[in-house]
């Protein structure tokens, strides 16, 4: 059987940073899910990272976004450049870091911020 370690570093989701095994785990589960998916990894720092999606590919497919609904809340509130002008999204890590909170938050409220500007408007 196989260690996380080494399961990781064949996903090339290996990173120092990652002391905790949880860690380890979230960035070898979102390597999974990219390769599963067909999409080529991220190469930050010139290396692949398995839980980084290649950009700009990315930020073209939103494939970091769960749904056509959640996508095109992250085109109006993200890149639209007038609405999204002193916001807090970091570009590129909200199209690529599979790991990042910003696109979390996309997905886990991003429908109901369609429905509120659909009902408040």
């Amino acid at each position: 059987m196989k260690t996380l370690e080494q399961v990781a570093r064949e996903l090339d989701a290996l990173q120092p940073a990652d002391t905790m095994p949880f860690q380890r785990k979230a960035r070898a589960i979102q390597s999974l899910w990219r390769q599963e998916h067909g999409y080529p990894a991220g190469t930050p720092n010139n290396a692949p990272l398995g839980s980084r999606l290649a950009m700009p590919l990315a930020a073209h497919t939103l494939a970091n976004f769960g749904s056509d609904e959640i996508e095109q809340v992250v085109r109006d509130e993200v890149m639209d450049t007038a609405r999204s002008s002193g916001t807090l999204s970091g570009k590129p890590r909200i199209f690529n870091n599979l790991l990042s909170s910003q696109p979390m938050t996309f997905n886990l409220f991003g429908v109901h911020s369609k429905t509120d500007r659909v009902i408040n408007t």
